[in-house]
């Protein structure tokens, strides 16, 4: 049986596996573009501490179910109970071989205590998403993807015996585990935690087409700008999160460089979040001038750089903090922060007005 190996393309968001994974197939083609470029607008602060973007109304909830929807219509996504897969007759090695034999990716929930050079293994139970987009019978192993030790994403190969044992832990020892050490069990964790193991399969669409939304679009700038809870829009749908929103997020983005240990997840994944923002949003700019009705000045495009340039710096200067813990360092990047807020203000406030103007 001839290897199987689908294919994946660095996406422009990639700091959540929620944004990576979906995004890493959808990027092998164009048709997503016009969709890409109507959402991903707007961030906010999850309840909890991570800064996240708010592109469909249950981005705000902890469920993994939730954080893998997306309204695109060139990626069909179907979720699926593991155990019923990985306890069943078939099991997980035939029923993912399966899949990418049709062209479907294979995300699964692993516990890393029995996945090879990961952190965790043969220490602690650890619940992780990885995804498979490969098989090689021949070396009785799958291409699987996630982060690698340098936190970039990465691509290696996983034996089906590892895979077997990954998806074999029942789910109260992967809740033990996270609540070891007189650990609190928190909200997020239960919520997290529920409906998994989880398994999402994935089908590329690339013959879609996907529209433009100048209307969606001029709502995200609209309450980025103004810093408006996007969530009460869609209450009907999901609960309001009652936080930071928009151009507020710096506030806290400032908060944490004051008192870095009131940030759980360290401080690289939420100016990463931030810079990516930035960086998609120079995407936008550029494609929309050359693929839209929107009249965009060229200095809108460059001003959008600059913002991406600074905040590439602070993320520097960040890397050098981590290693001499110098309080100027930090000072340094709040000025990086307070410069790149107003600057990116006056940059929006120009494509907001424009892409009005486009979508009246």
């Amino acid at each position: 049986m001839a290897p199987i190996s689908l294919p994946l393309t660095p996406p422009p968001v990639s700091a959540y596996l929620f944004y990576l994974y979906p995004l890493s197939i959808l990027s092998t083609g164009t048709s997503h573009l016009p969709w890409l470029y109507s959402s991903f607008g707007q961030l906010f602060r999850q309840p909890g501490g991570e800064l996240k973007f708010y592109h469909h109304p249950h981005s705000t909830t902890h469920s993994t179910r939730d954080a893998y929807t997306t309204t695109c219509p060139c990626l069909d996504i179907q979720t699926l109970d593991q155990d019923l897969v990985a306890r069943g007759p078939e099991g997980i090695v035939s029923f993912a071989t399966r899949c990418l034999r049709e062209a479907i990716y294979v995300q699964v929930d692993v516990d890393f205590y029995h996945i090879p050079r990961r952190p965790q293994y043969h220490r602690h139970h650890f619940l992780h998403e990885i995804l498979l987009s490969g098989v090689d019978p021949a070396r009785q192993a799958f291409e699987a993807t996630g982060y690698g030790d340098t936190g970039r994403p990465a691509t290696t190969w996983l034996a089906y015996e590892d895979l077997e044992r990954g998806v074999a832990t029942p789910r109260d020892d992967l809740l033990r585990d996270a609540t070891a050490n007189g650990r609190p069990e928190l909200d997020w964790l239960r919520e997290s935690l529920a409906g998994r193991p989880l398994l999402v399969l994935y089908r590329h669409r690339p013959h879609i087409s996907c529209e433009l939304d100048l209307h969606l679009l001029a709502e995200q700038l609209s309450d980025y700008l103004e810093a408006r809870n996007s969530s009460e829009r869609y209450r009907l749908l999901a609960p309001p999160a009652s936080t930071l929103w928009g151009l507020d997020v710096y506030l806290y983005l400032e908060d944490i460089l004051g008192n870095p240990s009131r940030c759980s997840d360290g401080l690289a994944i939420p100016f990463r979040v931030l810079w990516e923002h930035k960086t998609l949003m120079l995407s936008r700019v550029r494609w929309l001038r050359r693929h839209s009705e929107v009249r965009i000045d060229v200095e809108v495009a460059a001003i959008l750089e600059q913002v991406a340039a600074r905040l590439h710096s602070l993320r520097l200067v960040l890397l050098r903090w981590e290693e001499t813990r110098r309080p100027e360092a930090l000072r340094r990047c709040i000025e990086l922060l307070r410069e790149a807020r107003e600057v990116e203000r006056e940059a929006l406030s120009k494509l907001l007005g424009e892409v009005e103007r486009a979508a009246a």
